[in-house]
């Protein structure tokens, strides 16, 4: 499993609820398997998981009762009632999760990336991979000047471009 990394914005704590599902998941199947030896095999992973997991309870424990509802509802894909939506305070919770996640020492699972050590990283796996920007583009279906901007990080790229280049080449954020 990957290093878990989220933008330090509104786009990035909804990035993080919809893993919190698939991370719930796959701890649970871990600890259920312990005697299998599964966690010895991936202990760096667990480890991982196990934050993750800690930091989602930690920031369960700040909300109240409409504010749980709304993000188990969004984390079990389900569209919350608008009644709900309504009534919450979404900036409330984004600071909350600011807060637990990138705020409180000792919770290292989770890394501040700017714009420009994605772009590195995605000229980087592009010229390993040997391929011009043009081709590259083409594959997106995007200009030549967007990648450019997001290779030198004057532009955010959106997850589901970044999803697509990630699949494309192998991208390592340092």
């Amino acid at each position: 499993m990957a290093r878990l990394v989220f933008s330090q914005t509104i786009e990035g704590f909804y990035e993080w609820l919809g893993q919190v599902r698939k991370i719930k998941f796959r701890y649970y199947l871990m600890c259920a398997n312990r005697g299998a030896g599964l966690i010895e095999l991936h202990y760096e992973e667990f480890l991982d998981i196990k934050r993750f997991y800690i930091q989602y309870l930690q920031f369960l424990l700040t909300l109240n009762r409409l504010e749980k509802e709304y993000v188990k509802s969004f984390i079990n894909h389900h569209s919350p009632s608008r009644i709900i939506s309504r009534q919450i305070d979404i900036h409330s919770l984004y600071k909350r999760w600011i807060h637990i996640i990138f705020e409180i020492p000792g919770m290292p699972s989770i890394k501040k990336i700017t714009n420009k050590e994605v772009g590195f990283a995605i000229k980087e796996a592009r010229q390993i991979a040997r391929k011009s920007r043009k081709a590259t583009a083409e594959i997106l279906n995007i200009s030549v000047e967007s990648l450019k901007a997001y290779e030198e990080g004057k532009r955010k790229i959106p997850f589901i471009l970044f999803n697509e280049l990630s699949q494309i080449f192998e991208i390592n954020i340092k």
